[in-house]
């Protein structure tokens, strides 16, 4: 099970470090570029947006964690 475990965080981590490098890699071309606006610290501003979005998101299973907080939790 641990293993299994950690082969899906692998991967998790592999994809996210692959998006994240063409994500903000083209954030920061795109603002330095002069495609507009000059915006150095655009992949700075992106990360901060997403950072909030993801804890917003996280907000439901933090209720649901707390709601099941004396209940015993099922291993699958």
């Amino acid at each position: 099970m641990q293993g299994r475990l950690r082969g899906a965080n692998a991967g998790i981590d592999s994809t996210a470090g692959i998006i994240g490098a063409a994500l903000f890699g083209g954030a920061y071309a795109w603002f330095v570029g002069g495609h507009g606006v000059v915006l150095p610290g655009a992949a700075f501003l992106l990360a901060a947006g997403l950072h909030a979005a993801a804890a917003i998101l996280s907000l439901p299973v933090m209720g649901l964690a707390r709601a099941r907080a004396g209940k015993p939790t099922e291993v699958a």
